[in-house]
């Protein structure tokens, strides 16, 4: 299932439309995001990646404003919730990247992760 509709299934039963949206509603969904189970094998979101969808969601409101679809700018007036830069990315060194250039492969099929919760 595509995490986007998974998301909208579990916060409003697929029944969302613009006609619905207010603030109220956006600041819902906020703390959807950032405090429920979105996820039924992981649980709670990471910090960025709600901030990501709040944004990506937020955007798209701006958007219908923009176009006419809304007669008020919703998005301006939730509140945003700022990235966490202090997150710590890990990175291979380049001796592990020289180390893996060496693998043969044909003798080490790689499997991709395969999970029936995700879809992929």
């Amino acid at each position: 299932m595509n995490p986007v509709s998974d998301i909208e299934k579990r916060f409003c039963n697929n029944e969302c439309s613009f006609k619905d949206l207010s603030v109220s509603l956006c600041e819902k969904f906020s703390k959807f995001l950032f405090k429920e189970r979105c996820w039924k094998s992981t649980g709670q979101l990471k910090h960025n990646t709600a901030v990501a969808y709040l944004n990506a969601f937020l955007s798209v409101v701006a958007l219908a404003y923009k176009d006419g679809i809304l007669q008020n700018d919703i998005s301006a007036e939730v509140q945003r919730i700022h990235w966490n830069h202090d997150t710590k990315k890990e990175y291979l060194e380049e001796s592990e990247i020289q180390q893996l250039e060496k693998v043969d492969y044909s003798e080490n099929p790689i499997y991709l992760y395969h999970s029936e919760t995700d879809g992929t």
